[in-house]
């Protein structure tokens, strides 16, 4: 079972969404965490699928921090291990041609919420948040 996920699951690709999204929507950053992890990705990809087939990956806690919000004010924020990132994103990603034939019906309107990207293998997964 672990090993067909393993097979399943696209960390490359997944490695690319969460790369793109660091810039926009984490509240914590290492300084050094990309260059360390990109300084041998074909290694560190391998061993997280490996990890996965395995049966030995098991995700680390959340850590809860306080995001600053305008005025003052503050937020909860989750601040994910990045291996735990990229299986999330991974696992997502090998449901969301599901999830997005699902919405496809309502993607294109007014919206409140974040429109999905045109095409489910898009890095992009959402479209600009102004569109919605």
């Amino acid at each position: 079972m672990t090993v067909a996920l393993a097979n399943t699951l696209d960390l490359e690709t997944a490695w690319k969404r969460v790369r793109a999204d660091l810039p926009h929507r984490v509240f914590v950053r290492h300084p050094f965490e990309l260059a360390l992890i990109e300084s041998d990705l074909a290694g560190w990809l391998s061993k997280l699928s490996t990890d996965i087939a395995a049966g030995t990956y098991h995700p680390s806690s959340m850590v809860v921090c306080d995001v600053p919000k305008g005025k003052g004010a503050i937020r909860p924020g989750a601040h994910l291990a990045m291996n735990d990132r990229v299986v999330f994103a991974a696992c997502l990603g090998a449901c969301l041609p599901y999830i997005h034939t699902s919405l496809s019906w309502s993607q294109g309107v007014v919206d409140f919420s974040y429109q999905l990207s045109k095409q489910p293998d898009d890095v992009q997964w959402l479209r600009n948040h102004f569109d919605g």
